[in-house]
Parts: structure tokens; sequence; C-alpha cells
């Protein structure tokens, strides 16, 4: 049996070894962020080496090429404590698009197709290969980064002023440069996503206007044309009108403009001003209005929700001890147990977790086929193969009083799940159960075929954050923080062993810091006696 088991770890972990180099997703990981920047810290060494050798043979070496190596040593070695520094949304946008557009710029001019490559030149082209195919980051990092920052914009409602002066959460960071902040709006436009592309030029040109940014090559007309564009897009043309005149009362023979001006012209003369009644405004949605208030941490409980909840000591299965347990809800019954791991073990879990790290965007769960995780993070599944899991699947069984061996086996619970979230990293509203029968047989590793569903959930938070990633659920207004130690506990399942959907849950958005948790799936099997169904087939836990 132990062979057995030992063998099926392996294999599991040789197949996250081996996704990690094939999937890199940089952006959904604080983890995978300081990973980068030490690979590109490598591969400087690499430039500078090949630089010292072309020198040493007499060879010319281009002056864009030095001042690109002084200038990225300098971004460089500036990052100083890494993962602080990363855990800044600013920062590992800024981060990605730097890696990802000016060494691209750079490999360019070296790997082009005209160019005669010698051995020095070859040698650095094969490591920066090498570098690119395991850890580098991607055209889509830099997008769904800056897309991450848009729904922290929206969601926590950060003031835009202050977060392109590079302010968010009483952090202080540098700034963006207009040329940074119209690259990072394009974005935007790109996704059709024309009030934040507004939004986001509005705050853009009141500091441009007031000399509050670094303002580069960027001009006021620029900025003008593309405010119009954008309210173009979002359907308020007349106000485009006013911003292309504006842009002409600082460059009267700016060809663009007039043409411009007389295509609007001609379209807002079968737009009566009777009709020019729409106005910019947030998109209203109420269920992503409930969401964002959530997150905000906005207190949505009735007051007699609200005067019910307590806090107790409770007593575990070993009658030695007892935990912190706090109440979140009653119905359905939502707990959170303060205290539960020391800050050794999480260091301990955190090593061994960071060594078999894949991403977790959209996709497939490797343990429970067919499961839409819709997270953006990057995750790790830990088995009881030693004695510091076995022991706290052990604590967390004695806590909940529910079976939680992991067996060959029809198995009583899943390996731990260890996520880390990266730049607005979090995961949609979900359930944990299976949708159907049908779902369930088919998805079920060997392991757990015979297990039943998954009748709970234990969620251990493993840090702490400056802002955001709150685990909510919006269909009862409950809203957890993320407190380190603490798990969050709750039935996926009603005692009658029906799903209960009051269990949707999400995770917000993570804006300042980096969210560790760690998730214990407890499935059906050998509950029986643990957790016995009520004398009423709608009973509640107590």
């Amino acid at each position: 049996m132990v062979n057995c088991y030992n063998s099926l770890w392996f294999q599991i972990f040789c197949v996250s070894k081996i996704v990690l180099f094939v999937c890199a997703d940089v952006y959904t990981s604080v983890y995978k962020m300081n990973q980068l920047v030490k690979e590109e810290r490598k591969l400087l060494i690499s430039l500078h080496n090949f630089i010292e050798s072309e020198r040493a043979e007499n060879a010319s070496v281009s002056k864009d090429l030095i001042s690109f190596l002084n200038e990225t040593q300098t971004q460089n070695t500036k990052l100083g404590n890494m993962t602080n520094y990363t855990t800044n949304p600013l920062n590992a946008y800024c981060v990605l698009y730097r890696i990802h557009n000016r060494w691209s710029e750079m490999m360019v001019k070296l790997d082009c197709d005209n160019c005669e490559h010698n051995n020095n030149t070859k040698e650095f082209i094969k490591e920066y290969k090498m570098v690119q195919e395991q850890l580098w980051p991607t055209k889509k990092d830099v997008t769904e980064a800056a897309l991450g920052l848009f729904r922290l914009q929206n969601i926590y409602s950060l003031n835009l002023t202050e977060l392109l002066q590079g302010r968010i959460a009483n952090t202080q960071t540098e700034p963006m440069t207009a040329n940074d902040a119209l690259k990072l709006i394009e974005i935007a436009n790109e996704h059709d996503m024309a009030y934040e592309e507004i939004l986001w030029l509005l705050a853009l040109d009141e500091l441009y206007r007031k000399s509050k940014i670094e303002k580069g090559t960027v001009e006021q007309n620029q900025i003008y044309r593309t405010i119009a564009s954008a309210y173009s897009m979002y359907g308020m043309p007349w106000v485009s009108l006013d911003y292309i005149e504006k842009c002409l009362k600082i460059k009267t023979n700016d060809k663009g403009c007039q043409r411009e001006k007389a295509f609007l012209k001609k379209k807002l003369k079968s737009i009566p001003e009777s009709k020019r009644t729409k106005i910019f405004e947030k998109p209203i949605n109420s269920t992503s209005s409930q969401y964002e208030a959530l997150c905000r941490g906005e207190d949505l409980l009735s007051s007699s929700r609200r005067a019910q909840l307590k806090c107790i000591w409770r007593p575990t299965e070993n009658h030695y001890s007892r935990v912190k347990e706090e109440i979140m809800s009653y119905k359905p019954k939502i707990v959170v147990f303060h205290d539960v791991i020391t800050d050794e073990e999480i260091e301990y879990i955190l090593e061994e977790s960071q060594q078999k790290f894949y991403s977790s965007k959209v996709g497939d769960d490797d343990i429970i086929q067919g499961m839409k995780t819709d997270i953006i993070s990057q995750r790790a599944w830990l088995w009881d193969s030693d004695p510091v899991l076995r022991r706290l699947s052990h604590r967390i069984g004695s806590i909940t009083g529910l079976n939680t061996q992991l067996k060959v086996f029809v198995s009583n619970a899943e390996p731990l799940q260890v996520l880390n979230y990266g730049l607005g990293g979090m995961h949609e509203p979900r359930v944990d159960y299976f949708e159907s029968k049908e779902q369930l047989e088919k998805s079920a590793s060997q392991f757990l075929i015979g297990s039943g569903d998954r009748i709970a959930t234990w969620m251990l938070y493993m840090s702490n954050v400056t802002l955001g990633g709150a685990t909510i659920f919006p269909r009862i207004n409950v809203q957890i923080p993320v407190i380190k130690g603490s798990a969050v506990f709750w039935y996926n399942l009603k005692r009658n062993q029906r799903r209960d959907p009051r269990t949707l849950h999400a995770s917000c958005p993570v804006a300042v810091g980096s969210k560790w948790v760690a998730n214990k799936w407890i499935h059906e099997v050998d509950q029986m006696f643990q957790r016995p169904c009520g004398l009423k087939i709608n009973a509640e836990d107590i």
C-alpha cells in the first residue's frame, strides 16, 4: 500500500514539474514574478559577459546595447526587496511590461536576419532563448496585468490620479510616466473597455495639464485626440468634438484633427440635440455591484443576523485542546478557526509548494477533472507524504470532526491545494461541489472513485495582504478578510446530502500583497457518523 501511495504521489509530482516550464503565466503569481526578476538578473550577467568577450576580441559593441545593459541593471537593482516590490500591482505591471518589451526590442537588433553571428553572439542568444522557454513574460502576461489593474481600480474605487502617481493603499512607489499610462490605456481600447479607457485618460489629462506627471514624448493634443476617439467609441460623439476643438486650439494645422472634426460634424447632423442624452457613468450591474461592495468590506448583513454572530472556544476531537471559532453565518454554517497553524508549518508548506507550482488560470483541475477553476493564481498539490502534512490533515479532522485521511483508494479527502495569487489575483464565484452525479462520476481521479462529493471545504490563509483578497459569499452577504493562520470552514452539502447553492463563493482580487491559501476538500465517504442527518429533512448545522 505504501509503495502504491508513493508511486501515485510521484506521478503527480512529475507532471507538476513538467508543466512548470511549459506554462509560464508569470502574472498569476507573486512567486513567479520574483522568480522572473532573478532570471533577468542571471541574463544580465550573461549579457555583461557577452559584451566583455566582444571587447576582448576588439569587436565593436553597439552603444544601444551598452545603454540597455546599464539601464536594465539599474532597474533590476532598484527592485531591492523583491517580495514587497512585486506585491504592488503598479510595480508588477511595470516589471512585466519592461522585461517583455525592452528585452524583445534589444533582441530584435541583436538577432536580426541579416546580422553576422560570431560564437559570443550565438552563445548569448542560446542562453536568452533557454530562459525565455522556461520563465519569461509574454504579451498575454502584460495584457492580463493591465486588465488586473483596471479590475482593481474598478472594484476598490481607487483614486486614479493617485494611482498614476504611484500611491495605492497608503503605499508609495514610482509614478507612471505619460508614455507608460498611454501604453496601459491602449490595452483597455484593445479590449473594448471604453468606460475604463475614458476614466484613465481623464485622470492622465488632469495630471498632464497640472504638470504632475512626467510627460516624456507625449503631447497634450495627443491626449485630447485619444480622449476624443474613446468618447466616440463610447457613443458620445458630441463630447469627442469638444476634445477635437481643444486639440485644434493647440495645433491649428493638425490635419488629423481637422479630418476628425469634419467627420464628427457630419455625424452629429443625424443626432438631434434632444437625443444627445447619454452621460458618462459606470455600467450598473446588480450582481457585480454586490460583489464589489463585499470586496470593499461593506457590511451588507442585516442587524438581526449580525447580532446572532459570536466567537466561542470550540472543543476538538482529542478533548485536550480547544480552538478559537468565529461564526460568520448560521444558514449555512460558515466559521473561521483562528491560529490553527504555526509560522514554521506555513514556511514548510510554502517551500514544498514552490517546487511544484503551475498556472491555474481558467483551466481544469488536474486532481478533479472537469472542475472549472476560474482562478488567477499559481497552484500546487501536496500529499500527506511527510509528517508535517499528515499532522495538518489530522488537525483538520480533529477540529472539524470529519475523517480527513488521504488514501490511495476511496479517499476521505484530497491532497492539500496551495495557491499563490498574483496581480489582481482572484477567482470568480463558484461552488465546490459537483453540479451533477454524472459530472462527479466522470471527473473523479482513481483515488477518489467511490468517495462521493465534496462535503466540506477547509481554506487556510497562510499570509496577510495589505488590500483585497477577501473570500466572499455573495448569496448570503458574508465577507471574510485574509488573516494569516486562520482557516475558513463550511459544508458544501446540507445534512441531507443535497447540494447547498448558498455556498457560492469567490475570492476578491488582491490589490496589494501576496495571498497564499491552502485548500483541503473533504469528501462524503465515512462521514455518516461524523455528520449524521438531522431530524428534519432541511435541518441546519448548529
